[in-house]
C-alpha cells in the first residue's frame, strides 16, 4: 500500500533523480508511463524513489499495486499515467545524454581553470595502494572492505591511479564521480571515516546517494572494493601528502558541456552547483615564524622592536598562530631560587615567564601585533651562560614556552619536559605534561620546546633506559594521540640542519593524523660547534614545517616577510 504521506513533491524529487541517474534496466516502464514535461517514467519506480526522498528508504514494489493503486495515487496529486505505447512522446524523445560525456568531464575542468587559475588534468598523486605505512583510520577501511566480501587482496597494482583534476592555487584535487562510484563499499568507507578528517563536500549526500543508487561493478568481481579503496585513499590525500581538503562533485549534477565557461551567468550557476564557497577557496597560511640569521641577545628592547617592525611591514593575513626561536626572551632567576621546592620553583618560573611576556605586550604592541597574528608563542629562557650541545650546562636554568591570545590576552605556559643529556642534570623540567597541549579557538596546540620533539624519535625512544624518560615517553605520546592536536609548533633555540629533527616530524605524522600543520622557528647560527657545517638555511627553513606558511627573516637587521605556497607541491606529478 503506497503511504498516504507521500506528497507531490517527493514524486517531483524522484522525478528529478531520474532525469539525473537514469532508471535501472529491470524498472523501465513495459505498458504504463508518468508523462511529465513531455518525458515518460515508470510510474513504479517514480513511487519506490518517492517513498525514499519521504522516509529515507525505497519503498519495496511488493508494498503495492503497479496498476489501479499507482494509477489512482499519482492522479489524486495530478500527475497523468498514459499507455506507453499509445503515447506520441514516447516516439520522439530524444537520446539521453549520459554521464560519462568526455565533453562534460573536460568542460568541467575549463570552468575550474577559468575560475581558479592554473588546473593540471589528470594529475599522479604520489600515494601507494598498500594498506601498509598508512595511519590506522585508513588501515581500517581498507580492512573493512577486505572483510565485505571476502577479497583480502583485492587490489593488484600499487600505483595511485591519477585523479581528476589539481589545483595549483587552492592545492587541491578535484574529483568528477559517476555514479559507479556510488556503490555499497564505498558506502562503507564513508561510514568509517574518522571525524577530523576535513572533506570539501557532503559526505551525508554521498551516503545517501551511494544508498540510493548502490550500483555494482563485478568486472573484475572486486572492482567495487577497488574503486572505494581508491577513493579513500584521495580523500585522505591531504593527511597522506599535505593537500587540502578533497572536493568530490556528482557528475549528474548538471549537464556540464551545456555550460559556458565564457558567460558570468552559467559561472555563477557553475560556483553555486559546486558549492565552491566552502570547498574552494584559496588558501591561507596558518601558521608563521620569526627565523633569525646569527646572535640573538634575547633582550626586551631586541624583541620589542622586531615585533614592531613586523607590524609595520606586514600586508598579508592574520596568521592563527605566529612562533619564536627558543631563548627569545631571557629572564633572572633569583638568588635563593635553588633552595626552593621542585613545585615552588615551578610556579616561581611560570610568574617570572608571565611577567615578562607583559613586560614585553603592552596594549599598543598587542593591537599592532593583531594584525599579523591572534596567537603568539614566546621563547623565554633564565639566563645561562652556555647552551650548547656539547658542554654540560652547570648552572640551575629553565627553558619556557608562553603562548599568547593577542585578542584576550590569555596566556598558556608550559616548560621543557624532555632535555638533552648535556643539561638534563641542572634543568628544571615540567612535569605536568597536559601543560603542553593548550585549546584553543583553531584546534588543540602542541607546545613543544627544543629538544622536547625527541619524544617522537622511534630510534631515540628504543634507547632510552632512565625511568622517568620512559615514563614522559609514553604519557607524551598518550596525551597527543588523545587530545589530537590540530598543530604543532616546535621552539627549538638553533635549527642548522636539514635532518635534526626530520625522522620526528614524520612520526608526528604518522600517529597523529590529526595534525594539519607545523613548525620550528630555531636560528640559524654557527655558535654551536656541536652541529658541524650548516646545511643551507632555504633547505633547514622547509624541512621544518608543514603547511602553507609565512617566513619573517631577521638578517643582518634587515627584516623581509616571506609567504610560502605550494604552487607545486613535490608529491604530485603534473605531468601527463
Amino acid at each position: 500500500m503506497i503511504p498516504n504521506a507521500i506528497k507531490k513533491s517527493h514524486i517531483l524529487k524522484a522525478i528529478n533523480h531520474i532525469d539525473r541517474y537514469g532508471v535501472p534496466p529491470k524498472r523501465a516502464a513495459h505498458k504504463l508511463a508518468l508523462m511529465h514535461n513531455a518525458k515518460l517514467y515508470p510510474p513504479k519506480y517514480v513511487i519506490s524513489l518517492a517513498g525514499f526522498f519521504y522516509s529515507g528508504k525505497e519503498l519495496a514494489s511488493k508494498e503495492f499495486n503497479s496498476g489501479r493503486e499507482t494509477i489512482s495515487f499519482l492522479g489524486s496529486l495530478g500527475f497523468t499515467v498514459v499507455d506507453k505505447t499509445d503515447a506520441p512522446i514516447a516516439r520522439k524523445t530524444k537520446r539521453k545524454h549520459n554521464e560519462r560525456c568526455k565533453s562534460c568531464k573536460h568542460n568541467f575542468g575549463k570552468f575550474l581553470e577559468r575560475i581558479y587559475g592554473p588546473v593540471t588534468f589528470n594529475p599522479s598523486l604520489e600515494i601507494t595502494t598498500t594498506p601498509i605505512n598508512k595511519t590506522s583510520a585508513v588501515r581500517k577501511v581498507f580492512e573493512i572492505l577486505a572483510d565485505y566480501r571476502g577479497f583480502q587482496n583485492f587490489m593488484t597494482k600499487t600505483d595511485l591511479p591519477r585523479s581528476d583534476y589539481y589545483l595549483h592555487e587552492t592545492n587541491q584535487i578535484v574529483e568528477f564521480d559517476e555514479s559507479q562510484h556510488f556503490t555499497h563499499p564505498r558506502l562503507l568507507s564513508l561510514l568509517n571515516y574518522p571525524k577530523y578528517l576535513e572533506l570539501g563536500y557532503d559526505k551525508n549526500r554521498w551516503i545517501k546517494l551511494c544508498k540510493s543508487l548502490d550500483k555494482r561493478d563485478n568486472h573484475p568481481p572486486h572492482r567495487d572494493e577497488q574503486r572505494a579503496w581508491l577513493d579513500t585513499l584521495r580523500d585522505f590525500a591531504p593527511l597522506l601528502i599535505g593537500l587540502r581538503p578533497t572536493v568530490r562533485v556528482c557528475a549528474s549534477d548538471a549537464v556540464w558541456c551545456e555550460l559556458s565557461p565564457n558567460k558570468n551567468s552559467d559561472i555563477e550557476k557553475f560556483k553555486k552547483l559546486i558549492n565552491a564557497d566552502k570547498s574552494l577557496q584559496a588558501q591561507q597560511p596558518d601558521l608563521g615564524r620569526i627565523a633569525i640569521d646569527g646572535a640573538w641577545p634575547g633582550n626586551l628592547k631586541a624583541a620589542g622592536e622586531c615585533l614592531q617592525a613586523i607590524a609595520r611591514q606586514w600586508q598579508g593575513p592574520p596568521l592563527k598562530f605566529l612562533v619564536t626561536c627558543g631563548a627569545f626572551l631571557h629572564f633572572p632567576l633569583p638568588d635563593d631560587f635553588s633552595h626552593l621546592s621542585e613545585s615552588a620553583q615551578q610556579h616561581l618560573l611560570s610568574k617570572l615567564a608571565e611577567q615578562t611576556t607583559d613586560f614585553l605586550l603592552n596594549n599598543s604592541l598587542r593591537k599592532q601585533l593583531l594584525k599579523v597574528t591572534t596567537y603568539l608563542t614566546l621563547g623565554i629562557d633564565s639566563i645561562k651562560k652556555r647552551s650548547k650541545s656539547i658542554f654540560a650546562i652547570k648552572e640551575t636554568h629553565s627553558e619556557m614556552i608562553v603562548m599568547v591570545n593577542l585578542k584576550t590576552g590569555e596566556k598558556f605556559i608550559t616548560g621543557k619536559c624532555y632535555p638533552t643529556p648535556a643539561q638534563q642534570n641542572r634543568i628544571i623540567l615540567f612535569n605536568n605534561l597536559e601543560s603542553h597541549f593548550a585549546k584553543t579557538e583553531f584546534g588543540t596546540v602542541m607546545l613543544l620546546g627544543c629538544h622536547d620533539l625527541s619524544i617522537f624519535s622511534n630510534r631515540g625512544n628504543s634507547t632510552a633506559r632512565e625511568e622517568w624518560k620512559v615514563r614522559t615517553i609514553k604519557t607524551m605520546r598518550r596525551l597527543a594521540k588523545q587530545l589530537r592536536p590540530t598543530y604543532v609548533l616546535q621552539h627549538p633555540h638553533t635549527a642548522v640542519k636539514t635532518k635534526t629533527w626530520s625522522a620526528q616530524w614524520r612520526e608526528i605524522e604518522r600517529i597523529l593524523p590529526s595534525v594539519k600543520g607545523y613548525i620550528s622557528a630555531g636560528r640559524y647560527t654557527d655558535e654551536d660547534p656541536g652541529w658541524g657545517q650548516k646545511d643551507e638555511w632555504p633547505k633547514v627553513l622547509n624541512s621544518t614545517k608543514f603547511g602553507i606558511t609565512y617566513d619573517i627573516i631577521l638578517s643582518k637587521g634587515k627584516l623581509s616577510i616571506f609567504r610560502n605556497d605550494f604552487k607545486r607541491p613535490s608529491r604530485i606529478n603534473t605531468q601527463k
